[in-house]
């Protein structure tokens, strides 16, 4: 049977598939794919309701993809601009049911997604977290009963290699080397960033006359905006550096970076374990607790403390002075 033209067309995809019968419809210049279907009866109807209501497509046909496109403008402000790219990367883990419609997703789809990714606990965690997502936008939609991210499992946080902090002697040898490299681990061990935060640092983010830093990227929305103290023992290194860069102090990839680090370090370490150091060290000298959520960037409540007052900074330098 030949369809009328401009109607839309409808495909067998060859290989063994659950749902071989493709629908698409021409938009603007593009092929728009309306769905994934078992039978060609289920296709045929589903292109017909298409044209019925050209403006919304019907319940039936909307797919993963077209769900996300719906989702994420809506959820985007809620998150910092490498929240939106995680989740980018995660819906890149989900391709192989993104066309199938909705309606038709199951259990064991998503659960199928989960197990054969070949990837850390942290990367399923984000795709689960999606996946929950989406599974919510599409309750709210009446195109979904059921939250599948609910039900689904990732296994357990088997940690490869667990942080841990570094030794007073492996500081020490660290103050030694006085190299580049070294310069970017202290600055880490003496201000509890994350190393994305580092690199991502810029001259313009210093205050050289207050001692201090702002955090103006993160991987997350409790992270940017915050104030860190610049400790005594590493504020040559950061007066040095502004002085040699108008822009980035570590004009360097992560991937060099990390490799550079792992080399001083003898492979001991990650550049977390900085992170981790610092969160330790505060711990054993007692710091002010909310003083210490500051610095490392985590929520307080629901509050979340990104503006000091003058009694505030004068904490956080109690606290960061606290680090030998």
């Amino acid at each position: 049977m030949k369809l009328p033209n401009n109607y839309g067309s409808v495909s067998k995809l060859s290989g063994n598939r659950r749902r071989p019968y493709m629908v698409r419809k021409s938009l603007d210049g593009n092929q728009l794919v309306i769905g994934y279907f078992e039978t060609k009866e289920k296709a045929l109807q589903a292109l017909a309701d298409y044209n019925r209501q050209p403006a919304e497509l019907p319940k039936s046909t909307i797919t993963l993809t077209t769900l996300y496109k719906q989702w994420l403008p809506h959820h985007a402000p809620t998150l910092s601009k490498s929240g939106v790219s995680s989740y980018t990367n995660a819906y890149r883990h989900i391709q192989s049911i993104a066309t199938i419609p909705i309606q038709q997703l199951t259990y064991d789809d998503f659960q199928g997604v989960l197990d054969a990714m070949q990837l850390s606990y942290a990367s399923k965690k984000k795709v689960r977290s999606l996946i929950n997502q989406l599974c919510k936008y599409a309750i709210k939609k009446e195109l979904m009963q059921r939250n599948y991210g609910d039900l689904v499992t990732i296994g357990k946080n088997t940690k490869v290699r667990p942080h841990k902090p570094f030794t007073r002697q492996q500081i020490n040898k660290l103050w030694q080397l006085n190299t580049s490299e070294a310069d970017g681990a202290l600055i880490l061990l003496y201000t509890g960033m994350r190393c994305d935060e580092l690199l991502n640092l810029r001259r313009k983010d210093i205050n050289l006359k207050s001692k201090y830093l702002t955090i103006t990227k993160s991987k997350t929305k409790a992270g940017e905006g915050r104030v860190i103290p610049l400790h005594k023992r590493i504020l040559p290194i950061v007066e040095r550096l502004c002085s040699q860069y108008q822009d980035r102090l570590f004009p360097i990839s992560y991937t060099n970076f990390s490799k550079h680090f792992n080399r001083i370090t003898n492979g001991k370490h990650t550049t977390h374990d900085c992170r981790h150091t610092v969160a330790t060290m505060l711990d054993r000298a007692d710091a002010n607790p909310n003083a210490v959520r500051a610095i490392l960037g985590h929520k307080n409540g629901d509050v979340t403390i990104k503006v000091y007052t003058h009694k505030g900074l004068r904490d956080l330098r109690r606290a960061i002075a606290l680090l030998k």
